[in-house]
């Protein structure tokens, strides 16, 4: 399934859009603070510290795919 330029605009330009992506931002700037603080560090578990910042980074490439997303070029 692809989008056209002009659809994606489109729903760029939607005021529900601007709000989602507006709290996707949020989302990612309070986690990779998070990260800088140290908050996924767990002295007492290698495991735990692993598996959270795995999580947290998992999370920022997520976010990061929906909010960098271009629609392909179509020859419509």
């Amino acid at each position: 399934m692809t989008i056209t330029k002009d659809e994606y605009n489109l729903w760029l330009e939607d005021r529900t859009t601007k709000k989602i992506l507006a709290i996707l931002k949020d989302k990612k700037e309070s986690i990779v603070e998070s990260l800088a603080y140290g908050q996924t560090l767990y002295e007492s578990s290698s495991n735990r510290t692993v598996i959270q910042t795995a999580r947290a980074v998992g999370t920022i490439y997520g976010i990061d795919q929906m909010l960098n997303y271009q629609p392909e070029a179509t020859d419509e």
